[in-house]
């Protein structure tokens, strides 16, 4: 650790100390006994779990305007969003493993990729949203390979009313970045939630439109970059409760995006010296889960779900000037998962969790080109891929005594495409009692990480060409290996938090993607999969947040993150080095008035392998205005980046914010 990082600590670490100061007047802002579930998938208070657990409350998601995941899980310290590959919506990154390595879910259930085999943050509406539990690292045995990275668990509200009902309307603009220019409302978004109990019988319906004219960072050229469009989704849920310890549901979901853009590629000779084209595309993803949980004789409990999903993917290149479509490309995911999971008290103070997972995924992937004059359809992965996959997995819960809790886990899999692992993992927790007023907790953790290559890196073929780059599979990719390590420090009271974490992450055959110049065309960047042999990910995240007094408040966060090539000990492209957020919120209740401003740093990162191209650091900084005007109504305004902080270049070496300044406002109606 040089002496800059260091410094960057220590100058933190002085930040809290001098504004931690005791005061009269704050107010609550922890529930010490707050349950959650992720962590060992039973229940349990925040501050005892054995794995470290990173919440969002409900009441953080409302302040932020967060209308979908992605936006509510911005200021979390640590946490890296960044655009998937030539798509519009947004993937998530822990402790520098990237979108495929974590594991996203609604209630337990893992969340489908909706874009070939990362999550769409986006997609996930916020307004059914109660919390948001977050793990990092490959610590809990009871998720699979998906999660090397770590699990964002979101947690849907319950509805205990007969009837309960919540509309939001908002929009804004991106002033003279519209694609079509001036202060039109060039977003608009509306969500609406239905929720009923009726007796043993309960429904949720959450419907979210969201439509979008686009935006243009470089008017000079033909080419724009937002896209513009419609997204369409519904999540349904009905469920059953023959006793209060036991329920079964349905719940059938869909999301349908229809978006273009335009785009030009170079064109020698011709009189403007490009070709301008039209890239449009054609989402769907239908699927539907059944699942529940019962308790059975002497406090054990039985639960489990199945998921069928099909996902269908149509992209189209448009060529302006003439009457055909010139390419167009259809691609097919079909995916099956089931899971069931037994608890079991063995003794006093411990507690099984085992159970099985079953998975199987098919690609399907063909494209329509002219070759002439003729229109020639062809398969791109040379027929239909299909994988399938066997989980096993097992977690002791000890409660050694009052202060010490061991979680000891393990889980085996079986792949039909690359056979057997094993892979153990453990957990310790030391609750000391430092503190009168506050709870301290020791954490540390160690496990094994195995993950199988996806048919999207093996198989896919990404033509971002509107992008300026194209992203091929490769089917010599090996599985990837790691050894996770954390160990942490937090100690939280009603008044405030501080949380530290150190992590280190040892892989072995890590899957990257790389520049490959013997296969780039003309004016387009080629990139392909590949294994980068050994890797190291470690660093560390500094957390802490406190009331100031009755109306003010304030968070910050800090990461420190070294993902290195240990072979060239070049650094692992689009993992910054340093991460800083911070809130300053003022909250004043007899105005039910509501302001926060946050700020967003993050450090210059490479964009490949070899370090030769590398993207700028870059700020943000977002004002969030909140204006409760009755018990059913509130209004919000908010600038999000207000230095209009974007990137410059097109072509993907730019990692810098997608999106200029935005203005918008909108209400929001809850019965």
């Amino acid at each position: 650790m040089n002496f800059r990082i260091l410094a960057i600590i220590c100058l933190y670490a002085a930040c809290v100390l001098l504004i931690a100061v005791p005061t009269a007047y704050a107010a609550a802002l922890y529930q010490m006994d707050e349950v959650v579930v992720t962590a060992t998938r039973t229940e349990k208070a925040l501050v005892d779990v054995p794995v470290r657990t990173e919440v969002v409350s409900r009441d953080q998601i409302e302040r932020s305007h967060a209308s979908n995941l992605k936006q509510a899980l911005e200021a979390v310290p640590g946490v890296m969003l960044k655009r998937i590959h030539g798509k519009s919506g947004y993937s998530v990154w822990l402790e520098g493993m990237d979108s495929d390595r974590v594991l996203v879910l609604l209630n337990g259930e893992p969340i489908s990729a909706s874009t070939g085999f990362s999550v769409d943050l986006t997609q996930i509406s916020a307004m059914e949203i109660e919390r948001i539990e977050i793990i990092k690292g490959a610590s809990s045995a009871l998720y699979g390979s998906a999660a090397m990275g770590g699990v964002i668990n979101v947690i849907s509200r319950r509805n205990e009313k007969p009837l309960a009902l919540s509309v939001t309307l908002d929009g804004g603009s991106w002033g003279d970045d519209n694609l079509d220019g001036g202060d039109a409302i060039a977003q608009r978004h509306v969500g609406t939630q239905v929720a009923t109990q009726q007796g043993k019988w309960n429904a949720l319906a959450v419907i979210n439109v969201r439509e979008s004219d686009g935006y243009d960072l470089d008017k000079r050229t033909f080419s724009s970059q937002g896209n513009s469009g419609t997204k369409f989704n519904v999540h349904t849920r009905i469920g059953y409760r023959p006793d209060e310890h036991s329920e079964i549901y349905l719940s059938p979901k869909y999301y349908r995006e229809d978006i273009q853009n335009q785009f030009a590629t170079p064109a020698p000779g011709t009189p403007s010296g490009e070709v301008r084209k039209n890239k449009n595309e054609l989402a769907k993803r239908t699927s539907i889960s059944v699942g529940g949980h019962s308790k059975l004789k002497e406090e054990s409990q039985l639960s489990g779900f199945i998921i069928v999903e099909n996902f269908t993917d149509e992209t189209q290149q448009d060529v302006i000037a003439t009457s055909a479509i010139d390419q167009s490309r259809y691609a097919e995911i079909d995916i099956t998962k089931v899971e069931l999971q037994w608890d079991q008290p063995i003794s006093d103070n411990q507690i099984l969790t085992s159970g099985v997972a079953y998975s199987e995924e098919s690609l399907n992937q063909t494209q329509q080109t002219f070759q002439g004059p003729s229109l020639v359809t062809f398969s791109e992965i040379q027929g239909k891929a299909a994988r399938e996959n066997s989980e096993l997995f097992i977690q002791n819960d000890i409660f050694i005594n009052n202060n010490v809790e061991l979680l000891l886990g393990a889980r085996a899999q079986n792949d039909s495409d690359f056979g057997g692992h094993f892979a153990p993992k453990v957990n310790l927790l030391y609750s000391p009692f430092w503190f009168e007023s506050a709870e301290t907790r020791l954490r540390t953790g160690i496990g094994t990480g195995y993950r199988v290559p996806n048919l999207k890196e093996r198989f896919f073929v990404f033509d971002h060409t509107a992008l300026g780059y194209k992203v091929l599979g490769n089917t010599d990719l090996k599985p990837e290996q790691s050894t996770n390590v954390q160990l942490g420090l937090e100690v939280v009271s009603a008044k405030q938090r501080f949380d530290i974490n150190l992590f280190y992450n040892d892989i072995d055959q890590l899957i990257e993607t790389d520049s490959a110049p013997v296969q780039n065309e003309s004016g387009i960047l080629i990139f392909k999969y590949i294994n980068v042999a050994k890797a190291t990910t470690y660093g560390l995240d500094l957390a802490w947040s406190r009331a100031l007094d009755d109306r003010w408040s304030a968070s910050s966060g800090y990461t420190f993150l070294s993902a290195k090539d240990r072979q060239t000990k070049n650094r692992l492209p689009d993992r910054p080095e340093h991460q800083l957020k911070a809130e300053l919120r003022f909250d004043y209740q007899p105005w039910k008035l509501d302001i926060a401003l946050v700020g967003i740093y993050q450090s210059e990162e490479y964009i490949d392998l070899a370090n030769t191209i590398k993207s700028p650091g870059w700020t943000t900084w977002d004002l969030k205005i909140t204006q409760k005007t009755t018990q059913h109504l509130s209004v919000f305004f908010g600038i999000d980046n207000i230095t209009n902080e974007h990137r410059l270049k097109f072509d993907g070496t730019d990692n810098r914010p997608d999106e200029g300044q935005f203005v918008y406002a909108g209400i929001k109606l809850v019965n």
